[in-house]
């Protein structure tokens, strides 16, 4: 089996190379530091929504500094943005929060064709309660923060015309911050080794693999670890098959013994062109059959993707891959491709294009269930973005299942339960009014029902936002809107929100 019993060494010694290439790509090249600011004033008549079956209407006050990073120079990347959020309720019928605000990515070229970097700084906000409200836009109400850290050092080598070597370590660290957190510190670390010979039209794939999950509140590791051999075969430029053929183990988890079993399964590509990729694979596992899709297509007017996968995960892992369901702010990266080649032309021209439309690139995902050990994981989810001369619109759709592997540990069941069916969408569009004005609409809902040891357990919500959006300068919009919020829980208070809110955002 593989092992990587000197992963967190060669990080330790990556790290030390990193300092040093960062510094030299740094000074290689200009970044632009814009700052920003966004203040927004809300009147609600129901900030207890999902608290309290008793109505209290209070007024809040939204302000949130930034500072957006913008490189895109040959050896460093650096894109994103850092700030805070600062959330007060005038009447004090919640509790006020200042929060961190981070998305900021790097990709640094340490050693050209061989040594790269991928790093992330990112703060997401959760549910305390997975059956409570979500909050829509501004709220401190059945929430906490998590920030994650991640650090990607990775060797990329083309050895030959035909073959390629990808050394890879993942490593991630979460912190939960709220009054009442129900999730533990993490870390999430991947190592990953793959030699591949590139079909032509028989190719052949070598992959190693090994995860490791460990929260703060345990001593114990939990593993995996996996190896792999592909054979594969290209019938022409587009259509791209294989074999896979394998054997995993698993180890340290709470509540089911070591595993290990073979693994054996198929994987199909489909790429027509640089605008359309399809990739299917489906393996026999452990826990069943697993299975991964991705499909991506573009056009200089419409983006969109698709995804589903069945595999087991921990909510460290999931953390870690989470790729924002609903990342409309890379669909309109993709779709503003063949306009403006240049990804920092491109990330100027975005920014312009959300300023102008008032179009919102944050949409509700479904929220991640901590356990300390596997779960199976099921998820379907789409995204798709327009780009019209008077109108942009979005849609977001997903479902996903969290559930408890079988074999598990009754009473382990019964303690930490995870089994939960989640699912929801978003729609947004807005419409330009004139060459400076826009009308915003968006609707929101999601839904969370437990089954097995949750049954019973069930929360629906639906928030409607109305938004007119005003160019004041160049560079500073006003908004003025109104929102209304439907909630029915099994577990907490329905109840119902109407509010009104204007703001202005300012970018220095």
């Amino acid at each position: 089996m593989p092992c990587f019993p000197t992963a967190m060494r060669l990080t330790r010694i990556c790290a030390a190379v990193i300092c040093v290439g960062f510094a030299h790509a740094a000074l290689a090249q200009g970044i632009s530091i814009e700052p920003n600011i966004t203040s927004s004033l809300i009147w609600s008549d129901n900030t207890t929504l999902g608290v309290s079956s008793e109505k209290r209407s209070d007024v809040i006050v939204d302000v949130r500094p930034s500072l957006r990073f913008l490189s895109g120079g040959p050896l460093l990347r650096l894109n994103g943005t850092v700030g805070l959020t600062s959330t007060s309720y005038v009447n004090g019928t919640e509790s006020n929060d200042v929060a961190p605000q981070a998305d900021l990515r790097l990709n640094a070229v340490l050693a050209q064709r061989f040594l790269f970097l991928d790093a992330s700084v990112r703060s997401f906000e959760s549910a305390d309660d997975l059956f409570g409200t979500r909050t829509d836009v501004v709220s401190t109400v059945n929430r906490y923060s998590t920030m994650q850290y991640a650090l990607s050092p990775y060797i990329d080598r083309e050895l030959s015309p035909r073959t390629r070597l990808i050394v890879r370590s993942d490593n991630t660290w979460t912190k939960a911050n709220g009054a009442n957190v129900p999730v533990n510190d993490g870390y999430f670390g991947q190592q990953t080794a793959n030699f591949t010979i590139r079909p032509e039209p028989v190719g052949f794939g070598l992959q190693a693999e090994q995860t490791d999950t460990r929260y703060s509140n345990t001593s114990e590791n939990l593993t995996r670890e996996i190896a792999r051999a592909s054979v594969s075969a290209a019938y022409d430029a587009q259509i791209e098959v294989a074999a896979i053929f394998g054997h995993e183990r698993t180890h340290g988890e709470l509540g089911r013994p070591e595993s290990s079993s073979k693994v054996y399964g198929g994987r199909f590509a489909w790429r027509p062109s640089e605008r359309t990729n399809l990739d299917v694979t489906v393996e026999n596992r452990f826990f069943g059959t697993g299975w991964n899709m991705s499909f991506t297509h573009r056009t200089p007017f419409i983006a969109w993707n698709l995804s589903a996968q069945r595999q087991v995960s921990t909510y460290a892992e999931r953390l870690f891959s989470l790729s924002g369901v609903g990342d409309v702010l890379s669909l309109l990266d993709a779709a503003f491709t063949t306009r403006f080649p240049d990804p920092v032309n491109r990330a100027h021209m975005i920014d312009e294009f959300l300023l102008q439309r008032g179009l919102s690139t944050t949409t509700q995902g479904a929220i991640n269930v901590f356990s300390n050990r596997l779960d199976l994981f099921k998820s379907l989810s789409g995204t798709a973005a327009y780009i019209g001369p008077r109108d942009a619109a979005s849609l977001t759709a997903y479902h996903t299942t969290v559930e408890t592997l079988p074999g598990t540990d009754p009473f382990i069941q019964i303690l930490f339960p995870s089994d939960v069916k989640q699912s929801g969408a978003t729609i947004n569009w807005s419409h330009r009014l004139t060459t400076q004005s826009a009308l915003v609409t968006t609707l929101n809902y999601s839904e969370a029902l437990g089954f097995n040891a949750n049954a019973g357990d069930r929360a629906r919500q639906k928030t409607l936002r109305v938004e007119y959006n005003q160019a004041l300068s160049p560079k500073t919009n006003g908004q003025i809107g109104a929102r209304r919020q439907i909630y029915y829980s099994t577990v907490d208070p329905d109840g119902q929100e109407s509010a009104v809110y204007f703001g202005v955002s300012h970018r220095f």
